[in-house]
């Protein structure tokens, strides 16, 4: 078990999370099936000559390195890749909601245990405020993940995608949708800014439980990890079993001594407008989750956001990265999730 984790503390009353639809709509949840197991990454002349070709290759490599890197800066398209919305400022702590960040993961059989109160260990909003209406409360959820990941590859749902190490959630899906119809294949991106769902400085709000969940980059829990960009920064566990890691990775995925960097993703926004007799009016511009699309080799990561490689915490293994561009959380796993965080029925 990895050294960040001895911080874990008193563990949390154990009660199984409802996952489903955690932030709106309650109709029925995509749902992955069911666990069949476990519901059971010279001269001074010579020396003049010298130093001026050296100096010259220098110079050359420098420039074609700094060339290269701006080439491929402008060749990522940012076009609606960042949040649209303003989120709130973080002015409170659990502290001053009478509440503690209580999280603990186990081993037990073959899984990962974690019991959480979900309840931040950093700064966060205000809630309620005027776009969310809900008060932060302690959870006394558990999940579960395999510690050796197997099965087929997990399409995402109404639920979280994996825990970080202070028993937050990261959460893909608001669970709105086009003219509210789960049914119209038009799901809204929870931080376009088309619906003030009252996200705070972590990209962060709380659904009608009180549960207090990520929905984009949590810029306050880097913080409280110490990740200032020279290393990969563990941030949890995806509820497949693989790790989750932070913004930050090596330019050469298999080289530890390569440069740390900001990973980029591989979606890109859709160009036209939407097709389809129910499609909503307009052009793709990020305000559905439909309006993305993935395009292999665009960015440093895959279709679920994450990638193969050398990481400080598990040695080489697949891992998945939270971004600061969309898709933000993976919507997809590449492994079988375990039933614990959809629920045999989502609500």
């Amino acid at each position: 078990m990895p050294a960040a984790l001895l911080r874990a503390v008193l563990l949390a009353p154990l009660v199984v999370a409802a996952c489903g639809d955690r932030d709106g709509d309650t109709g029925a949840s995509e749902v992955p099936e069911a666990d069949a197991d476990t519901d059971a990454d010279t001269d001074s002349d010579t020396d003049a000559d010298t130093d001026a070709d050296t100096d010259s290759d220098t110079d050359a490599d420098t420039d074609s390195d700094t060339d290269a890197d701006t080439d491929a800066d402008a060749d990522y398209d940012m076009t609606g890749m960042t949040p649209g919305v303003e989120p709130h400022a973080c002015t409170r702590t659990a502290a001053d909601l009478g509440i503690e960040s209580r999280f603990s993961v186990t081993e037990s059989e073959g899984f990962y245990v974690f019991e959480t109160d979900e309840v931040p260990d950093h700064d966060l909003g205000d809630f309620p405020n005027g776009d969310n209406p809900y008060t932060v409360t302690a959870q006394g959820s558990t999940f579960q993940a395999r510690i050796t990941p197997t099965g087929d590859q997990t399409e995402g749902g109404s639920w979280p995608m994996g825990i970080a190490l202070n028993g937050v959630t990261f959460d893909p899906s608001a669970a709105l949708y086009w003219n509210d119809d789960r049914g119209s294949g038009w799901e809204y991106a929870a931080l376009s800014g088309a619906e003030l769902l009252g996200f705070d400085c972590n990209y962060a709000h709380v659904n009608p439980a009180g549960a207090y969940h990520y929905h984009g980059f949590p810029e306050r829990y880097l913080e409280v990890l110490g990740g200032d960009g020279s290393e990969m920064v563990f941030f949890g566990y995806a509820a497949d079993g693989y790790p989750i890691y932070g913004r930050y990775g090596h330019t050469d995925p298999d080289d530890a001594s390569s440069e740390i960097v900001v990973l980029r993703s591989s979606y890109q926004l859709k160009t036209g407008e939407r097709e389809g007799e129910d499609a909503p009016p307009g052009e793709h511009d990020g305000t559905f989750v439909e309006d993305y699309e993935y395009i292999e080799g665009k960015g440093d990561l895959d279709d679920c956001n994450g990638r193969t490689g050398l990481t400080p915490d598990f040695g080489e293994t697949y891992h998945y990265v939270i971004t600061d561009t969309w898709p933000y959380i993976p919507r997809c796993l590449k492994a079988r999730a375990h039933s614990s965080w959809y629920g045999d029925t989502p609500s």
